[in-house]
């Protein structure tokens, strides 16, 4: 595949995990008052989404669109990203097993675990941050260097699509 088309995969990639996640967060409060099926539904949806698309990202190493595979120095960046987050290898590499076990047995299988942990996504955000901040460095025209104006601007169209549901009924 053509390296600029990887490129701006991975940036759909990263835009992808922060809307849903950003979804996700504002539809969380609101639901928890809710016997909404919809919206319980949709708010599954947007972290399982979530999920996925930074496991293509982070956890799923031989995956094409793995950030090993598109950084020019894969071990300083991944030098870099662990400072980032003061992590050890050997702590991401837990974090990476905690958001895989989820993706494994509860989305892409429903195993015989009873039970779902959603892990703590906050870590993930801020790698998917610092993996777009590094890339925008050569390609500025495909990746953001920032991504919390995106963040804030779903999570706005979250809200006023969770107030949409509340005026009709539905949440």
């Amino acid at each position: 595949m053509e390296r600029i088309i990887r490129l701006r995969r991975v940036a759909l990639l990263c835009r992808h995990f922060v809307r849903n996640l950003a979804y996700h967060r504002v539809g969380i409060p609101l639901i928890k008052k809710s016997s909404s099926q919809f919206c319980v539904t949709a708010a599954g949806n947007f972290i399982d989404i979530a999920i996925m698309e930074w496991s293509k990202l982070f956890s799923d190493k031989s995956a094409r669109h793995h950030w090993r595979n598109i950084v020019d120095d894969a071990s300083k960046f991944e030098e870099a990203l662990l400072t980032h987050l003061h992590m050890s290898p050997d702590e991401m590499e837990l974090y990476e097993k905690t958001i895989k076990l989820y993706r494994d047995k509860f989305i892409a299988h429903l195993d015989d675990e009873l039970v779902a942990e959603i892990p703590d996504l906050d870590i993930a955000y801020e790698a998917v941050n610092f993996l777009c901040r590094h890339m925008a460095e050569s390609a500025p025209s495909i990746f953001p260097a920032e991504l919390k104006p995106i963040y804030d601007r779903h999570v706005s169209e979250g809200e006023k699509a969770y107030e949409c549901l509340k005026t009709t009924g539905l949440l």
